[in-house]
């Protein structure tokens, strides 16, 4: 299937199943808002420009997210770690007590 967008003042066919119908036309609308927002905050209305200075802020975007992920994840594992050897001492101390 092929489905026409409008990023600023183009048009664009772009081929995708069906299904991804909505979510196209759904992420067309964002960047448009983004080029928006971009234009009237920098009050410039070059859509080359706008397009290359939204994909630079996506860019920026999706790097932050993915360091904040990588830095749960550490925390994630560092937080297991520590319950396994929680639960390694108490496992020990049992033993010991058990002994007595």
């Amino acid at each position: 299937m092929t489905v026409e967008i409008q990023i600023g003042k183009s048009y664009y066919k772009i081929a995708c199943e069906t299904e991804q119908k909505e979510k196209l036309l759904e992420l067309a609308n964002r960047l448009n808002q983004r080029l928006d927002e971009l234009s009237f905050s920098l009050k410039f209305s070059d859509e080359k420009m706008l397009l290359v200075m939204s994909a630079l802020a996506m860019e920026e975007e999706l790097i932050s997210a993915t360091e904040e992920k990588f830095s749960s994840r550490e925390v994630c594992d560092s937080m297991s770690d520590n319950i396994e050897n929680i639960a390694s001492y108490i496992e020990n101390l049992t033993k010991k007590i058990q002994k007595l």
